[in-house]
């Protein structure tokens, strides 16, 4: 596995930030400053693996997110962890959804989770994925309403790892 450079992280971040602040002139951008990440201690034969997308990942039968709103939708669609693929519809103002509607695996990969947990490299597939739309500039709702909601759903399910996936 290749481990990332934490400082050239920071650079690309920065450098990322600076480019949306010049695009668009109501970004409020946040750091975490609450949530760590960290390592699982269970083998991955153990885990039960949830999805997280900022794809714009919905199911046909959900609303799709309002791309129309130049501040973003904040809300999520819960996505059972028995979806076929073929119900999968993306949304999203800020990238082409073309390929993530050919192929929802590219953005929501629950084929080959589905196949790690068949071959015996992953426990479990959650019942339950997460799909949001990334463009959110004001980051205020997701921290008090979005974040919030993705914990529940993902600790309501027993889930032990988030594999997270931006659109």
């Amino acid at each position: 596995m290749t481990r990332l450079d934490p400082d050239e992280l920071r650079e690309k971040y920065a450098d990322w930030r600076e480019r949306i602040a010049q695009m668009h002139d109501h970004t409020r951008p946040v750091s975490n400053q609450a949530v760590s990440l960290h390592r699982p201690t269970t083998p991955m034969t153990d885990w039960r693996v949830g999805l997280f997308t900022t794809a714009g990942a919905y199911l046909e039968d959900q609303p799709a997110f309002d791309v129309a709103d130049p501040h973003g939708d904040p809300s999520i669609r819960l996505i059972p962890g028995d979806a076929a693929p073929a119900r999968f519809r993306f949304a999203h103002s800020h990238y082409d959804t073309s390929r993530a509607e050919d192929d929802p695996n590219v953005v929501l990969p629950i084929g080959p989770l589905h196949d790690l947990v068949r071959d015996g490299e992953v426990g479990a597939v959650s019942p339950v994925h997460v799909g949001m739309m990334g463009w959110n500039p004001d980051p205020a709702r997701v921290i008090a309403e979005s974040a919030p909601a993705v914990v529940e759903a993902f600790a309501g399910a027993d889930v032990d790892v988030v594999v997270m996936s931006p659109g």
